[in-house]
């Protein structure tokens, strides 16, 4: 995978462009914002667990911003365990295994409902609960670039 430096001076081409693709700081921004918000989110896990805290719940920031897929995850519960071994997973893979441990959901209009492309049989999640939503990965913001959503602890402790 690519190193820290590497994917600095990737990021800053983007930004600052070429004369033939002009640079996109909306990108860089959205780049920057997921990785914050991961960091925290996940980071927030070792202290739930750390903590002694079993559960957690998502909450959105619901505004005229919030996404569909953030409205939908908001209030969902989690267990802890399953999330630290997302996460410990996620640390010890390859970067871009990201993608295949944490997807981002995709809206279908039609079905007025999510699915994740990169599952076989793009599975639908509506009805689905959230022991469904933690196998695929669903169960940490960010749901998206830009994601707002963090975890916030329950009070049942182990």
């Amino acid at each position: 995978g690519l190193g820290r430096k590497d994917i600095g001076r990737r990021l800053r081409g983007l930004v600052e462009g070429t004369a033939e693709v002009p640079g996109k700081i909306e990108l860089y921004n959205r780049v920057a914002a997921t990785s914050v918000n991961r960091a925290s989110n996940w980071g927030g896990v070792f202290s739930l667990q750390e903590a002694g805290i079993d559960e957690y719940e998502i909450r959105a920031v619901i505004d005229e911003r919030t996404s569909k897929i953030c409205r939908f995850m908001d209030g969902k519960v989690f267990q802890v365990a399953r999330a630290m071994s997302l996460v410990k997973q996620a640390m010890d893979g390859p970067p871009d295994a990201i993608e295949s441990l944490s997807p981002w959901p995709v809206y279908d209009a039609a079905k007025d409902d999510f699915y994740l492309p990169q599952r076989k049989g793009k599975p639908y999640l509506k009805d689905q609960g959230t022991d469904f939503l933690q196998d695929q990965g669903l169960s940490l913001p960010p749901f998206h670039g830009n994601c707002r959503s963090v975890t916030h602890h329950t009070s049942t402790i182990m």
